[in-house]
């Protein structure tokens, strides 16, 4: 027997691909290596309002651990600006319940999800990915999606796509703490989170989810000083460690029988690492595309490759955008910020900024940063900090 579609993978992306080709009348198994769907979970679960509402999903009370309005930020040594919206802008949802929801969506569409599944490597026949073999078994398809996450494991193995940044390692905990509820913190500090920054998310019950990503190794060392720094005192926590891509998207998703969605894609916001919703959109995509080519009985890499030319369309500006951000973020140092916080105070850009988050959209960001960047204000406070020729490059770089 050989499927219309076999996934790699019971994340988000995944199963959404799994849900909508599945909708359509496309025989499709998912395979996932682990016992249960969305466990173990890694993921801080800050998803925004506007992308869930993008997706169609709509998480119940007892997904949605808190809701956020805003954020406070804070700078190196202290300083922090408040962001803050008169709406709800966010969730923090308990993963596990809701990736369990979107396979619930996928098996009432009538797509198959075999746990306990972890596939070793693709079928791969005259250059072509025609399935992929789990456990001494060959699951033969049509179109083979590959949905496994960061790692790129079977991507590697495969030879078929070979270079990629390396991602950054993420590590959170839960934590008792009182905070204000509905607002987040961002700590931008190289000692504590090079390369990213730490966050603190409030949830329910008077308990917060506090992590941090860093490219330089340490990272559970580097929470534990940043918890004992934020919250002065020690705690006893289970650290959950992941990997966190910042890279952006490969360059070519599409190959003879097979796709790549969600982290495998790179189809991941470089600002903050998340990719549940960049992820589910470019996914519904791939899940169009798949069903044309079955239709048509054409899934080479030519075919499929009206997968990458219609992600690219619709959200390529975006990621690149949010590139851009992190690779000027990767580039200062805590000089450079805590003097970006006080020329913002004194420059009195509190309420630009707020206006700014308020007509702008956590997910697809290109807009407000194109907005930003035409705000002679905004110009010049980021041409003291980064300097006139890496500020002109920026320009040129989105087409401002």
């Amino acid at each position: 027997m050989v499927l219309d579609a076999v996934v790699v993978g019971a994340g988000p992306s995944g199963l959404i691909f799994a849900e909508k080709a599945a909708s359509k009348g496309l025989d499709v198994e998912v395979l996932e290596e682990h016992a249960k769907v969305g466990i173990p979970n890694h993921c801080t679960g800050l998803l925004s309002v506007e992308g869930l509402n993008r997706l169609g999903l709509h998480p119940s009370k007892e997904m949605i651990q808190q809701k956020i309005s805003g954020c406070y930020v804070f700078s190196p040594k202290g300083d922090c600006v408040e962001v803050r919206d008169n709406r709800v802008r966010a969730y923090a949802i308990d993963r596990s319940l809701f990736d369990q929801h979107i396979a619930e969506n996928a098996l009432n569409s009538g797509a198959r999800i075999n746990l306990g599944k972890r596939v070793d490597s693709f079928i791969i026949s005259q250059n072509r990915v025609i399935g992929v073999q789990s456990q001494g078994l060959n699951f033969h398809s049509h179109i083979t999606v590959d949905a496994e996450g960061p790692s790129r494991r079977l991507l590697s193995k495969s030879g078929l796509f070979k270079k990629w940044e390396k991602p950054l390692l993420g590590i959170n905990a839960e934590i008792k703490a009182e905070l204000e509820p509905e607002m987040a913190e961002v700590w931008f500090s190289k000692t504590y989170a090079p390369g990213f920054f730490s966050w603190v998310v409030p949830l329910e019950s008077n308990y917060c989810r506090v992590g941090l990503a860093s490219n330089s190794g340490m990272i559970i060392e580097r929470l534990k000083k940043f918890i004992k720094k934020r919250f002065d005192s020690d705690f006893n926590y289970n650290f959950r460690v992941g990997q966190v891509l910042v890279d952006g998207p490969l360059s070519k998703n599409s190959f003879n029988g097979l796709l790549l969605t969600g982290d495998a894609a790179g189809h991941v916001k470089p600002t903050t690492g998340g990719g549940v919703v960049m992820g589910g959109l470019c996914a519904i995509e791939a899940a169009d595309i798949a069903v044309k080519a079955i239709d048509q009985n054409d899934t080479s890499a030519e075919f499929l490759g009206l997968y990458d030319a219609k992600w690219r369309k619709k959200y390529y500006n975006e990621f690149r955008s949010m590139k851009l951000l992190r690779n000027i973020a990767d580039k200062v140092n805590d000089d450079q910020i805590n003097k970006a916080f006080t020329l913002f105070v004194k420059e009195n850009l509190n309420d630009k900024l707020l206006k700014l988050v308020s007509s702008g959209d956590m997910d697809f960001q290109d807009a407000v940063i194109k907005k930003a960047l035409q705000d002679p204000k905004i110009l010049l406070l980021i041409a003291r900090i980064i300097g006139k020729l890496a500020l002109d490059e920026m320009l040129q770089f989105v087409n401002v």
